[in-house]
C-alpha cells in the first residue's frame, strides 16, 4: 500500500494525510501471480510442476518454466507465449487450438482402437508435428489439449478418458493431471492410482473395439 508523502522515516507520528484507499484488484496495476517450474536435465518432466501451479489457478502464459542445470550461467526462460518452435503462442479458443484439439482426439481414438497401448508425450508431439500442429511434449498447451480431448469424448462422464492413454517417459504412468481430471466431476473414478489407470486402458480397449467407426 502507497505511503503519503508526509509521513518519512524518523518522523513522529501526526495525523496528516489518510491512506489511500486499496488498489482495485481488477485495474492493470494490481498483483499477479507467476510461476516457476524447473527441472535440470532434459530427461526430466517438468509436467508434475505444470499440473500443481495449475492447481493453484495461475494462469498458463504466467508461468515461465525451463530445462536447464544451474550450472549454467546464462539463462533462457520460456513462457507459454514463447514455447511453440515457430514462434507465437497457440492460445485456447483459437482455430489453431480447436485444430491441434480434434487431431489430439483422433490420435488417441486410433491408438484406442488398436488396443489402447500407451503412448509417452513426446510420441503424441511428434504425432501432432507430422500433421501440423507444433506442441510441445512438456510445455504450452500440452495438458490443456489433453484434458479437452477427454472432455469433448465424454462430456457427461459415461465414456473412458482418452487422456489415460498419454504416459510419461520417466514413469510410464499418466501425469497428475490426468488423475485429478479423473476424480472430479462428473467422472468421479474411485479407487488408486493403479486401479483407476488399469481400469480406465481396459475401459478405452473394449469401448472402442466395438466403435471403430
Amino acid at each position: 500500500m502507497p505511503t503519503p508523502a508526509d509521513r518519512d522515516p524518523g518522523q513522529p507520528w501526526r495525523p496528516g494525510t489518510p491512506v489511500p484507499a486499496p488498489v482495485d484488484p481488477d485495474t492493470p496495476t494490481a498483483d499477479i501471480h507467476i510461476g516457476y517450474a524447473r527441472c535440470s536435465s532434459l530427461t526430466q518432466e517438468l509436467q508434475s510442476q505444470l499440473d500443481a501451479l495449475a492447481a493453484k489457478n495461475i494462469p498458463r502464459d504466467k508461468i515461465f518454466s525451463e530445462k536447464i542445470s544451474t550450472r549454467v550461467r546464462v539463462r533462457k526462460v520460456r513462457s507459454a507465449q514463447t514455447e511453440r518452435g515457430i514462434g507465437g503462442t497457440m492460445q485456447k479458443g483459437t482455430l489453431e487450438y480447436e485444430q491441434a484439439l480434434d487431431a489430439v482426439i483422433e490420435i488417441l481414438r486410433a491408438r484406442a482402437r488398436q488396443g489402447a497401448s500407451p503412448l509417452q508425450y513426446g510420441q503424441l508431439s511428434t504425432e501432432l508435428a507430422r500433421l501440423g500442429h507444433h506442441v510441445s511434449p512438456s510445455e504450452g498447451p500440452m495438458p490443456y489439449l489433453l484434458e479437452d480431448a477427454s472432455v469433448r469424448e465424454s462430456p457427461d462422464g459415461s465414456l473412458p478418458l482418452l487422456s489415460a492413454l498419454v504416459v510419461l517417459k520417466d514413469t510410464g504412468w499418466p501425469s497428475s493431471g490426468f488423475f485429478k481430471l479423473a476424480r472430479r466431476a462428473p467422472y468421479r473414478r474411485s479407487g488408486d492410482d493403479v486401479e483407476l489407470w488399469t481400469r480406465e486402458i481396459e475401459k478405452l480397449a473394449k469401448h472402442y473395439a466395438e466403435h471403430e467407426h
